[in-house]
């Protein structure tokens, strides 16, 4: 693929790429904000984790259970994500 490119054509292209790049310095850059707000937060932020051995078979895999809730308060803990322990000697 051999593309010729010309000294305007580039100037262009260069211009057009400072321009673009830096419409965010003259106060269109809110756009990142609203995207920001729009990501939902960490499933895993406020939770518990607690390392336990899957009984799935004999090997006793360790694995991380991370849950909401708190026991000591009275509240039903809720399961939320479960997934290998990389740490656990049997994996």
């Amino acid at each position: 693929m051999n593309m010729e490119l010309s000294r305007r054509q580039f100037l262009r292209t260069a211009g057009a790429g400072i321009a673009g790049t830096s419409l965010g310095a003259f106060g269109f850059g809110g756009v990142e904000e609203a995207h920001a707000s729009a990501i939902r937060p960490f499933k895993l932020a406020n939770t518990t984790e607690v390392r336990n051995t899957c009984t799935y078979c004999s090997v006793a895999c360790g694995i991380l259970i991370f849950s909401k809730g708190d026991l000591k308060k009275g509240e039903k803990a809720e399961i939320t994500h479960i997934e290998g322990d990389v740490d656990h000697p049997t994996n």
